[in-house]
């Protein structure tokens, strides 16, 4: 009876034991034990990926290397929960999944409450093969319909899209290394010459006071008429857009960044954030066809060839007296001749002009291209979606650059506008202003006798106040934004 009873407790101990052991010590059959029984995983929450045999694990590329069960679900207890701890494949995987972050499923991941696919989704979960093999699910056979898990009418052309993006291997990914470090390159020296003119002009400015005048309505005066009703709207239409652009589309990009979260819970989600991204871009571009309309109908009512209207005294864009002005501001900045007489339009105004009207088609393509990858991959292959996504990411980030920092130091910022210059919200300045910052205009239409025209009402001095401290709160929430941009870019 004695030694029954010892045997007995001896057992009891043993199973006890064995509920607490790590299943470390027990290898992938104590694993195979449960898993690999078809009645048990029935019940369990999801069959198909619960139900692991062991010539599964063992002719998978991790059974063929020996990988246990618990190298990747380290640290379970017999028994385990139902829904275990998500596997980090990067533990192991250090680079791969340094670029899955890096990629469009990887970016998302973090806020897309489980709609994005993670390593599992593509490579498979106990399955896990070369993607050389036939029955890989990368395989040529299988990719199409791996891809079709989560897109639909997906073609073999869209599987050809590059998910993990390397941009350290040119041997092996020419493609996107040159497009991502060619166009990197192309803007960081674009960014480095328009800065350095910035500090330049700051430096000439800082050294002449008399080159910083700040000019404000006089009683009894009128003001000059800069900008029209349309303009302005047009600009405030795009100031609006270009920022809820700038914000959902950073925040997409860099979306494991704190205030990205934020951000995504204020719009109710990731998938909230990139449809609003998508409708903003489609005013954005819907304004930039009317004020194309717009110049037709000035072209037409004023009776000259598309080249005189383009070239004119009066047009945005550039002729040989901008690059003379260019050449002469140089000198006037490092202080060997003096200001130049600038005309209606200068030529950073029309650089600005240019790159907003180049980088919104640009962006518009590219933007077309990711929001319909699988419709334009049946048509060419999947890696352009990928350059497209290097265009469109490289160049937002320039322009929210540019926009934030050059174009608001040249039409803000700057000595004599600072902190803020209220003319596209209020649409004239003094006629002094006028005289000073823009002699050759004024010189013209005095001239021509034509200066009354452009005559009205000054502002309010409360309307204009008001202005002045709309346009500073815009101009502190760009740098804000700006500043939480390159945080997130080292980061």
């Amino acid at each position: 009876m004695r030694s029954r009873r010892l045997f007995l407790s001896v057992a009891i101990a043993t199973v006890l034991l064995l509920q607490v052991v790590p299943l470390m010590a027990q290898g992938d059959a104590m694993c195979l034990m449960c898993h690999a029984d078809t009645v048990m995983m029935s019940r369990s929450a999801n069959p198909s990926r619960m139900l692991v045999t062991g010539e599964v694990v063992g002719g998978s590329i991790h059974g063929q290397q020996g990988v246990e069960c618990l190298s990747c679900h380290a640290g379970l207890e017999i028994p385990h929960q139902e829904s275990p701890p998500a596997v980090d494949c990067a533990a192991c995987h250090v680079n791969p999944g340094r670029l899955y972050r890096m990629s469009f499923h990887g970016r998302n991941a973090p806020s897309a409450e489980g709609s994005i696919a993670t390593c599992h989704d593509c490579h498979g979960g106990h399955n896990v093969l070369p993607a050389s093999d036939p029955e890989s699910m990368l395989g040529s056979n299988n990719i199409v319909g791996t891809c079709g898990q989560c897109h639909a009418n997906v073609t073999p052309n869209f599987a050809r899209y590059v998910v993990h993006i390397g941009r350290s291997n040119p041997a092996k990914e020419p493609i996107t290394y040159w497009a991502f470090w060619g166009i990197g390159i192309v803007i960081l020296l674009f960014f480095l010459i328009v800065t350095m003119h910035t500090g330049l002009w700051l430096w000439r400015l800082l050294r002449s006071p008399s080159h910083r005048v700040r000019f404000s309505n006089t009683a009894g005066q009128q003001a000059f008429r800069r900008f029209s009703f349309s303009e302005r709207m047009q600009h405030l239409t795009m100031i609006v857009c270009f920022f809820l652009l700038a914000i959902t589309g950073v925040a997409l990009r860099f979306s494991d960044a704190g205030w990205a979260i934020v951000v995504f819970g204020l719009l109710g989600g990731l998938a909230n954030a990139a449809w609003l991204h998508k409708v903003v871009a489609v005013v954005y571009i819907v304004v930039l066809f009317l004020h194309v309309a717009g110049l037709v109908r000035r072209k037409r009512s004023s009776g000259r060839s598309w080249i005189a209207f383009l070239t004119g005294p009066n047009s945005m864009l550039f002729n040989r007296v901008d690059l003379g002005e260019l050449r002469d501001s140089l000198a006037w900045f490092l202080g060997r001749r003096e200001r130049p007489m600038y005309g209606r339009f200068t030529y950073w105004e029309k650089f600005e002009y240019l790159a907003v009207i180049v980088g919104g088609v640009s962006m518009g393509m590219t933007g077309l291209v990711l929001s319909f990858p699988t419709f334009f991959a049946a048509h060419v292959p999947g890696w352009i979606v990928n350059v497209a996504g290097i265009v469109h990411s490289q160049e937002a980030l320039l322009a929210i650059g540019l926009l934030f920092t050059v174009h608001l130091f040249n039409t803000q910022l700057r000595p004599g506008k600072f902190p803020a210059d209220p003319v596209m919200m209020t649409g004239s300045h003094p006629v002094d202003e006028l005289k000073f910052e823009r002699p050759r205009e004024y010189e013209k239409l005095v001239a021509q006798d034509t200066l009354s025209e452009f005559l009205v009402e000054p502002s309010s001095e409360v309307w204009e106040a008001t202005m002045r401290i709309i346009t500073g709160i815009l101009v502190l929430a760009g740098l804000i934004f700006v500043g939480l941009m390159f945080l997130a870019m080292v980061t």
